[in-house]
């Protein structure tokens, strides 16, 4: 597997995963966000299989994360609450 890593001008960094049979995966380093998983199909020919904002500032101004692995605080929060069907809910730390 080989791995390249491209600095955006966006101040991002996108890593590309390559493997041997013409795979590859490419993830911005911002929430782990997935911008492509390339496939060959049944005849051989590659194609990006995930849904996908095509400028990256889409991906920066998305408030709902689309496409991220986590979020961007990434549980570094302590003393999280919401309000579920009117009731505070706590996360604690432990």
């Amino acid at each position: 597997m080989k791995i390249r890593e491209e600095k955006g001008t966006n101040g991002w960094t996108q890593y590309t995963l390559l493997d041997d049979k013409e795979m590859s995966v490419k993830v911005l380093n911002d929430g782990g966000i997935i911008k492509e998983i390339n496939v060959p199909d049944n005849k051989g020919n590659i194609e990006n299989v995930v849904l996908h904002y095509q400028k990256d500032e889409d991906d920066r101004t998305d408030m709902n994360f689309f496409g991220a692995l986590i979020g961007r605080v990434a549980g570094r929060i302590a003393w999280v609450y919401l309000c579920y069907q009117n009731k505070d809910v706590h996360a604690r730390c432990k």
